[in-house]
């Protein structure tokens, strides 16, 4: 229920609880409930790219990511920021971010190169 909240509203997570009509996929992403529909053909392939896509993410950053998500809601803004800084400042610190910047000069050196 929080998280349907989240995504709906208040009113509109009340509806759709108490009355519990059935919704099609396309209603549903309309609603927000989810964040793609595909089609039945093509469905297996498409979902498998996203989770690769998702996968090939360093785990670290899409954990702290998430949790500054959930963390958020009923924060100030300007509490919402300094949390925000605080999880930027835990993340630049972690070898998972040395790595990807390490890999990024590389990558600017090779392409800087005759």
């Amino acid at each position: 229920m929080t998280i349907l909240r989240r995504k709906v509203g208040e009113g509109r997570a009340f509806e759709l609880t108490a009355l519990g009509a059935r919704h099609g996929a396309e209603e549903a992403r309309m609603l927000g409930l989810v964040n793609r529909v595909f089609p039945a053909d093509t469905f297996d392939a498409e979902a498998e790219r996203v989770v690769v896509d998702l996968a090939s993410r360093p785990a670290g950053a899409v954990s702290l990511t998430k949790h500054l998500l959930y963390e958020l809601d009923g924060m100030t803004f300007e509490r919402g920021l300094e949390r925000a800084a605080e999880v930027n400042a835990v993340a630049r610190a972690s070898e998972e971010c040395r790595t990807g910047v390490r890999r990024f000069l590389d990558k600017q050196a090779r392409n800087e190169r005759p």
